[in-house]
C-alpha cells in the first residue's frame, strides 16, 4: 500500500518485496522491526530501479499506514521522533546490503510473461490476470524458490487454468532466449 501511495511503479514495489523476503530470510523478525525494514527495502528498491524517493517521503506515507493517521498526524520531519525514524532506516539500510550481499540486481518475471503472451496472441485480460498472479507471488516466498522465468510460465499456466484455455499445445513451451521448456500441463 505505501508503495503505490507513494506511486512507485510495480518494479520497484517488487524489488522492495523481494529485499524485504531475502532479508528475513536470514534475519530475525524479534530482532529486526518490520516497519523500519519495509521503509529500508522500499528507499533501496526505488534506488535500484531508478525511480527513488525521499526518506522523508517513505517514513511519512508508511508511518500513516501503520498507525492509519492523517497526514497532519505524521511527527514533523524535524522532531527528534522522525528523526530517531530516519536514523534506524539509514542504519537498517547498511545491515540490507550486507544481509544481501550487495547483490542488487534481480530479474522479475514481467518480461517473459509479456514476451509470452505476445508470442501466442493472448487477449489482454489473459495477459493482466497472469501479470495478476506474478504480482501476487511476491506476496509469498515464490521468488526465493524458484527463478523469474519459471514463475512467468505458472502464471501463465494459471492463467490458462482460470480462463480454460489451452496455451499453444498445452503439453510444453519454450520461453524466448531460453533453451528450458516448461509445462502447462497441470499435475
Amino acid at each position: 500500500e505505501v508503495g503505490r501511495a507513494l506511486r512507485f511503479p510495480q518494479l520497484s514495489i517488487a524489488t522492495a518485496l523481494v529485499f524485504m523476503h531475502r532479508f528475513y530470510a536470514r534475519k530475525s523478525f524479534q530482532e529486526y522491526d518490520r516497519f523500519i525494514v519495509s521503509c529500508t527495502c522500499l528507499l533501496l528498491g526505488g534506488k535500484v530501479e531508478e525511480t527513488p524517493k525521499k526518506l522523508k517521503d517513505v517514513l511519512s506515507e508508511a508511518y500513516k499506514k501503520r498507525f492509519n493517521v492523517k497526514a497532519s498526524e505524521v511527527p514533523d520531519p524535524e522532531s527528534r521522533k522522525f528523526w530517531e525514524m530516519r536514523e534506524q532506516v539509514l542504519v537498517t539500510e547498511r545491515i540490507l546490503l550486507q544481509t544481501l550481499g550487495f547483490e542488487l540486481s534481480l530479474e522479475h518475471p514481467y518480461r517473459e510473461l509479456l514476451a509470452y503472451v505476445k508470442s501466442v496472441t493472448m487477449s489482454r485480460d489473459f495477459a493482466q490476470l497472469a501479470w495478476n498472479f506474478v504480482n501476487d507471488s511476491y506476496r509469498t516466498l515464490v521468488s526465493l524458490q524458484y527463478d523469474h522465468k519459471t514463475i512467468a510460465a505458472a502464471a501463465v499456466a494459471m492463467a490458462a487454468a482460470h480462463n480454460q484455455v489451452q496455451v499453444r499445445d498445452r503439453l510444453t513451451w519454450t520461453w524466448p532466449y531460453s533453451t528450458r521448456s516448461y509445462s502447462t500441463t497441470p499435475g
